[in-house]
């Protein structure tokens, strides 16, 4: 089913928020999945990034998806193949929350949102954020679009 949160670990606040019993929550969830629709670069006139390694960093960027990564930012002339926009499509950006033992407890325990994220990180789970930023490092989108959609 739907429910409209900021990310996948307060869909847990949420459901309690609405009177869903935390063990009902922990037994009866598995996984948990946000996402977020981005633009994607037109492929046509999309233009190289000059972003500084510097500011990659400040972005989340590690040393080696500076090294790897495929920069570019939309062209905002833009062309006829994407009307001018220099974005052509969509894609989404993922955090997918699966319902471990510790994040089970932590529901149960009456964790936070901000304590279950951070469990969730710590076992792996890959942020709206950081796909995100994956997705800008393979060239699919810019960081423009990602501070339009995620950091509102």
């Amino acid at each position: 089913s739907t429910l409209h949160t900021n990310d996948a670990p307060s869909t847990i606040t949420r459901l309690v928020d609405i009177g869903v019993d935390r063990f009902l929550v922990s037994t009866a969830v598995h996984t948990i999945i946000a996402q977020r629709l981005i633009r994607k670069l037109c492929n046509n006139c999309k233009q190289p990034a000059n972003y500084t390694p510097e500011v990659l960093k400040a972005f989340g960027f590690s040393d080696e998806d500076i090294k790897t990564g495929q920069f570019f930012v939309h062209n905002p002339k833009g062309c006829d193949k994407c009307g001018g926009t220099g974005y052509k499509g969509r894609t989404a950006v993922h955090e997918i929350l699966r319902l471990d033992d510790n994040i089970i407890r932590a529901i149960n325990e009456g964790k936070t949102t901000d304590e279950i994220r951070e469990i969730a990180i710590k076992a792996g789970m890959r942020t709206l954020y950081r796909d995100g930023l994956i997705k800008v490092k393979k060239g699919i989108t810019d960081m423009a679009e990602i501070e339009r959609v995620l950091m509102k």
